[in-house]
């Protein structure tokens, strides 16, 4: 019983450890990836605003079949949720 509180006590102790020394560099990168983050989604916003079409539509022009690709597991799980 003793053996297995080691693993999460370790684990534990390192990332307080560890992020306490990083705390600057985590933040940044979170800061940044928000960033990137934010642009993507207002330029794919814009681009669907512009077009006045559906993502799938939009995305049959940039790679034939990709819509149905990215349709399919959609679909899917949308119909697990429903029943």
């Amino acid at each position: 019983m003793a053996t297995s509180a080691i693993g999460p006590a370790c684990l534990t102790q390192t990332a307080v450890v560890y992020c306490n020394n990083f705390m600057l560099v985590l933040h940044l990168q979170i800061l940044i990836s928000i960033i990137i983050d934010m642009s993507a989604q207002i330029n794919i916003w814009r681009i669907l605003v512009v077009t006045i079409t559906w993502t799938r539509n939009i995305s049959i022009k940039v790679l034939p079949g990709l819509g149905t690709i990215i349709s399919i597991p959609i679909v899917h799980l949308v119909v697990l949720h429903l029943t």
